[in-house]
């Protein structure tokens, strides 16, 4: 990044023969605007660099947690959920074999393709220390914002 002296160049540009301590305050005067101007976006472009280091990988997504939340510790950290296998299906042609589900004499209840309980409610869990004080709003805009499109999540005390 270009940084710029405002004060700087202004004072390169007065001809010597003015440079008085005087003459350079009434100089200075209408450029400290400016200069807080250019401080705020050296702090802007500071916060939007850090932003852009994280991304949807759990490494990066567990270094933002912790850094917001917990500091020096890194209690946080991120865990896949336990995910339920599918039922598969095939055609005679392919020649695997059959899926048995189970035996009238077992009589067990029937599986339908698209049960509820077949999949896991969640893709992963956040979790927290019991007793770790923290806003769970804040906490789930962070995870909203970079975490992948269509991942779903929980945040679980441990």
């Amino acid at each position: 990044m270009i940084i710029i002296d405002v004060f700087y160049i202004m004072e390169l540009l007065i001809p010597p023969l003015f440079r008085g301590d005087n003459f350079i305050q009434y100089m200075r005067a209408p450029f400290r605007v400016l200069n807080q101007t250019r401080q705020a976006f050296y702090t802007f472009f500071d916060n939007v660099e850090y932003e852009l280091i994280f991304d949807g990988q759990v490494i990066y997504l567990e270094h933002l947690l912790n850094d917001q939340f917990d500091g020096t510790l890194g209690r946080i950290y991120i865990g896949d959920a336990d995910q339920i296998p599918p039922i598969y299906f095939f055609n005679a042609e392919e020649g695997d074999e059959p899926t048995y589900l189970f035996n009238n004499s077992e009589s067990a209840p029937p599986v339908y393709l698209f049960n509820a309980n077949s999949t896991s409610d969640y893709d992963f869990i956040v979790y927290v220390p019991v007793g770790f004080v923290y806003d769970a709003n804040l906490m789930k805009y962070y995870i909203n914002k970079y975490r992948c499109a269509g991942k779903r999540f929980k945040i679980q005390e441990i």
